[in-house]
């Protein structure tokens, strides 16, 4: 989780590029979604 809070913290920096933002906004979803994965088996 805390690593997915960092990554949504980095997507809301506007002096980063568009593309890294994307990167890190797609980060976040896929560690959240397993997150999701591992508390539910």
């Amino acid at each position: 989780m805390a690593a997915a809070n960092r990554n949504i913290a980095d997507a809301r920096i506007a002096s980063l590029s568009e593309e890294n933002q994307f990167d890190a906004a797609y980060k976040a979803i896929m560690q959240l979604a397993m997150v999701g994965l591992l508390a539910n088996g």
